[in-house]
């Protein structure tokens, strides 16, 4: 196996489970997990997992998690009027149409 190959972050850790990772890859992988509270508990959480479907369940999740990102962001993306810019117009239309009146009774 070639030492300098680099792997997804799905790759590495699938190759960790199954110990199939360097002893310098899978000592930089925990390096990385010791900064990592989240990722470390995940992990672990992936252990208990059954390791024939661990691919496919790896994968599933990646794709839920990237589908619930892309609906935040779209979420985020929408213009949001405040209610205050409706007010505002209504208020200048009627007065534009109170002045008319105003100054049609004037003439």
């Amino acid at each position: 196996m070639n030492e300098n190959k680099s792997y997804t972050q799905e790759e590495k850790i699938l190759k960790f489970l199954s110990g199939d990772l360097s002893e310098e890859e899978k000592a930089k992988l925990e390096l990385e997990l010791e900064s990592d509270d989240f990722a470390k508990e995940a992990l672990e959480g992936l252990n208990q997992i059954n390791q024939q479907s661990l691919p496919t369940t790896l994968h599933q999740i990646n794709a839920d998690l990237k589908k619930q990102l892309r609906k935040r962001h779209k979420k985020s993306m929408k213009i949001i009027t405040p209610s205050w810019i409706y007010i505002t117009f209504t208020i200048l239309i009627i007065a534009a149409i109170a002045a008319y009146f105003i100054i049609k009774m004037l003439k």
